[in-house]
């Protein structure tokens, strides 16, 4: 099923009416190490998992608890879609190869995993977090780029990509109650 050209002009333009919101700024900032998205973000979770170990205790049937670790996970879900603005299209290809290379090692003394400051509007402020997985799906529904100013050099790519990224968080501050460690906004 072909779209003719202008077709696809007049889905693209409605489209960044929307994501550009009032006065053309994006409705939030979304970014990861100044790789900034459009995006339609579908769902984002922060997970906190404190780990027990039961440890028997004099006089007693019942084990105390020993708090033995502690780790938070955030997951996002997105989807970018290659967009017009002020009449040329917005590459997204180069920032998702940028991304992906996100959770690759760097060396020097071994492999290391790349700090990654993550900004979602005011939930997340340029917080330190690593590239714990990062997958993009295409459907059988997603449509692809094949002809005219949309396919430029990416003749042949699908024209929006569903980004599922999984982040362990840093945080600034030690994970400890009172600390500040859980902060948003």
């Amino acid at each position: 099923y072909l779209i003719d050209r202008e077709e696809i002009d007049v889905a693209l333009e409605e489209y960044n009416e929307q994501v550009e919101g009032v006065g053309g700024t994006d409705l939030v900032t979304f970014s990861f190490n100044g790789i900034r998205f459009r995006a339609y973000i579908d769902s984002i979770s922060d997970n906190f998992s404190p780990g027990f170990s039961p440890e028997p205790d004099q006089n007693r049937a019942d084990p105390r608890y020993l708090y033995t670790s502690f780790e938070r996970k955030v997951q996002i879900s997105f989807k970018v879609v290659y967009e017009k603005t002020e009449g040329k299209f917005n590459d997204p290809w180069g920032k998702l190869k940028a991304l992906a290379d996100l959770s690759l090692p760097e060396y020097g003394g071994g492999p290391w995993a790349q700090r990654v400051d993550v900004t979602i509007g005011s939930l997340y402020r340029g917080v330190p977090m690593l590239v714990e997985s990062i997958s993009y799906d295409w459907d059988n529904e997603t449509p692809w780029s094949l002809e005219g100013d949309q396919a430029g050099t990416h003749n042949g790519l699908p024209m929006y990509t569903q980004v599922q990224l999984g982040l362990i968080y840093m945080g600034e501050v030690k994970a400890a109650a009172g600390s500040g460690y859980v902060a948003y906004g």
